[in-house]
């Protein structure tokens, strides 16, 4: 599988002692909690042994007798709920039934998707950098007739992403920004689409994905199904007498699934201004989350019963690979990261959620479906700007595009990680209680 590596920048400094510390620590106490499974085997066989070898079981005094009912009773325990977890995890691991969406609900989410960072090709910032907080908030005028949820829409209305401009795609003609500016290779907005699109292929290199990976992606963006059963499906309606050119054609983007798919490949390369390549690439990964393998590590049942872990999720613009990727695929470095991915996603209960319900079609909140989302006294976003999850600078600028003003609704805390303004403390919990208060 391609994957993105980088070498280390020349005079790059290394980590210092103190971090280096503090991730042995990590790894060790880790290790530590994944070692009691197998410690509780090794309890119970040496136990079991020691019935055919009396010489390895221990004087029976008092004391030896109560410290190995002790013991046993932990290793059965442990052994007993590794065993369960074992069997929970492949139950969990199941693949849940394809989603049917309309596809005109379908054509409005790929516009939304696709039309958003359209803002202009001046106003595109550096990764890392965050909206000026004294300039005002603009949006691209296309996205000010975003369909609203319960409004009415006729056949051809703004709302319903339809015009009579012209486009490559069949009629009735889709109306979007970026088909009607074409936009060029080079423009940053296309260039940034592309850079970010990457992380859903695990960070391979643009220029190594083919049209069918693509297509891979977007079949189970939209469906929840690998592109082989989309092509399929065709198959067998033209098998029964189904034939695509005769079935009535709606305001969507297809009139199945395969079409729907196709179309949308189509616009996505349109986003990236970019034609790709035919066929498919062995050796890129697509991230799917609900049809990938579920990653759990299991861990003891003494972990379970100690520590309640209340788990907090942030929204972001789910349509980026940024937040599935870094909490469930990205590898781990830091201390931080390396105690997220055991203690929390890849815990049995948060994989099973995130890698067999994720429905990444519907886990969208636009700011357009948010009253008063510009108005900082009745809505507020608060973002960590070490975040090592969510990526906050793409966050804040399109919040910030989107109508909202760096510093007043929209706040970054530039020394916050992941969920430490929901800890109890600290400027930004602060914060959150003031502005609730008032």
């Amino acid at each position: 599988m391609i994957s993105a590596t980088s070498k280390p920048a020349s005079g790059s400094r290394r980590p210092s002692t103190a971090y280096r510390t503090r991730l042995a620590v990590v790894r060790l106490v880790i290790a530590g909690f994944r070692l009691v499974g197998p410690l509780s085997y090794f309890v119970l066989g040496l136990w079991t042994l020691s019935g055919y070898i009396p010489s390895l079981r221990p004087a029976p005094t008092s004391t030896n007798v109560v410290l190995q009912t002790i013991v046993l009773a932990w290793a059965s325990s442990e052994f007993a709920f590794s065993i369960l977890y074992q069997l929970w995890a492949l139950r969990a691991n199941r693949r849940r039934p394809p989603t049917d969406y309309d596809s005109a609900y379908l054509r409005d989410v790929v516009k939304k998707v696709l039309e958003s960072d359209m803002g202009s090709n001046e106003e595109a910032l550096e990764d890392g950098e965050y909206p000026a907080k004294t300039a005002p908030a603009r949006r691209d005028a296309s996205l000010r007739h975003r369909r609203r949820a319960g409004s009415p829409s006729s056949d051809h209305s703004p709302d319903s992403g339809y015009a009579s401009s012209s486009s490559s795609f069949s009629s009735p003609k889709p109306s979007y920004n970026f088909i009607s500016e074409r936009l060029a290779f080079n423009d940053t907005r296309a260039h940034d689409f592309r850079e970010t699109s990457r992380q859903w292929f695990h960070g391979a290199p643009f220029d190594s994905l083919r049209r069918e990976d693509v297509s891979q992606w977007m079949s189970w963006s939209l469906y929840g199904q690998p592109f082989e059963e989309v092509v399929n499906e065709r198959r067998n309606s033209i098998s029964t007498g189904v034939r695509i050119e005769r079935m009535p054609r709606e305001n969507d983007i297809g009139r199945d699934k395969l079409e729907t798919v196709e179309t949308s490949v189509e616009m996505w390369e349109a986003r990236a201004a970019v034609k790709l390549p035919a066929g498919k690439n062995p050796q890129v990964g697509v991230v799917r989350l609900t049809l990938d393998k579920m990653r759990v590590m299991s861990r003891p049942l003494g972990l379970y019963l100690s520590i309640w872990v209340a788990q907090r999720w942030y929204r972001s613009p789910l349509w980026e690979p940024a937040l599935p990727f870094n909490f469930l695929y990205a590898p781990v470095k830091s201390p931080m990261s390396h105690l997220m991915r055991f203690f929390v996603s890849r815990e049995l209960g948060v994989a099973n959620v995130l890698s067999r319900h994720f429905d990444w079609i519907s886990s969208n909140l636009w700011p357009s479906d948010v009253a008063d989302h510009s108005d900082p006294a009745k809505f507020s976003v608060h973002l960590s700007g070490k975040d090592s999850i969510v990526d906050t600078p793409r966050v804040s600028r399109y919040l910030a595009r989107e109508g909202m003003v760096d510093g007043a609704g929209l706040r970054v805390f530039e020394k916050q990680r992941h969920g430490d303004g929901t800890l109890g403390h600290g400027p930004g919990f602060s914060e959150i209680l003031d502005w609730l208060k008032n």
